[in-house]
């Protein structure tokens, strides 16, 4: 029995699977980040392979297998993304989940050279060979003023500005030497389409950022060239005493600071690993948009 489906040959999963998840993550935006990453024009169908187990007619259980664009060390390296990890409440402790799991890891071994996952459930996966990659924070001081360079907040449901951010992500420069998002958009979209994305047209970039309390939380830097941090936050629209970056942020500029990732201050979720990726005992942090 193979679990392995297509969304190209059964377009109807995709809303089977939606609506699996819809159970077991009850409250989770999904439906909305889907839609979002639709009119992006870059579907998580497009980037994802879905493994399935069905009782009779109906699916009980799911794990995605993904593509995840990413740059480790100076080089992209071909890396799996293992998501959307679901069995719905009444049908576990059946063995579904395992039986997928086998069938997958043997079609990523065979296709990729490692593979990452976000989980806020670590037992789940440490008997299938991943190993907890731990996280850090990173923070630079700064006093910057804001405001002296224009910006604007981009709306996906104007084409132009759709184009400006497909551009952009085509020709992104990485972000770190350790790890790096790179040029993929179907996990970003899904991920960040509903975010505020503010452009810079004098930088040419594109600053996924929050308001904190004197400073900003900065998502992500999506530019083929990066600048300086202090024309970066010169096109924030207030003043900013800091900056955390929730990603590594080498290549952005020396000044940030980092120390290791508290439980309470991310997302509620641990990185993963399966494979020799070499990640491992350094300053690290995935990305928003990448966290599958």
């Amino acid at each position: 029995m193979t679990h392995r489906r297509s969304y190209r040959d059964e377009p109807a999963l995709a809303d089977e699977v939606f609506a699996l998840l819809g159970r077991v993550f009850p409250g989770e935006p999904l439906d909305r980040a889907r839609l979002a990453a639709l009119r992006f024009g870059a579907p998580w169908e497009a980037a994802s392979t879905p493994y399935v187990h069905r009782v009779g007619s109906g699916l009980v259980s799911h794990v995605g297998l993904l593509a995840l664009d990413v740059m480790i060390g100076d080089r992209p390296w071909r890396v799996g993304g293992v998501h959307a990890v679901a069995t719905d409440p009444a049908h576990r402790r059946r063995g579904h989940y395992g039986r997928i799991m086998a069938e997958l890891l043997a079609d990523a071994d065979r296709r990729f050279e490692g593979l990452l996952l976000t989980t806020a459930h670590p037992e789940y996966f440490r008997a299938f060979g991943f190993r907890v990659v731990p996280e850090w924070t990173f923070r630079a001081e700064v006093a910057a003023k804001g405001g002296g360079l224009a910006s604007r907040l981009l709306d996906l449901e104007a084409a132009s500005d759709r184009a400006v951010i497909h551009r952009l992500l085509e020709r992104r420069a990485p972000l770190s030497p350790v790890l790096s998002l790179g040029r993929e958009k179907c996990v970003w979209a899904f991920y960040e389409a509903e975010s505020p994305l503010r452009f810079v047209p004098a930088l040419d970039l594109v600053m996924v950022a929050e308001r904190r309390v004197g400073g900003v939380a900065l998502h992500d830097v999506i530019a083929p060239r990066l600048p300086p941090l202090e024309d970066l936050l010169a096109a924030w629209p207030e003043p900013v005493g800091f900056v955390e970056a929730r990603f590594s942020p080498e290549h952005l500029d020396p000044r940030f600071r980092s120390a290791p990732l508290e439980p309470s201050e991310g997302d509620g979720t641990v990185l993963m690993a399966r494979g020799p990726l070499p990640i491992d005992g350094r300053p690290l942090r995935l990305g928003r948009g990448g966290r599958c």
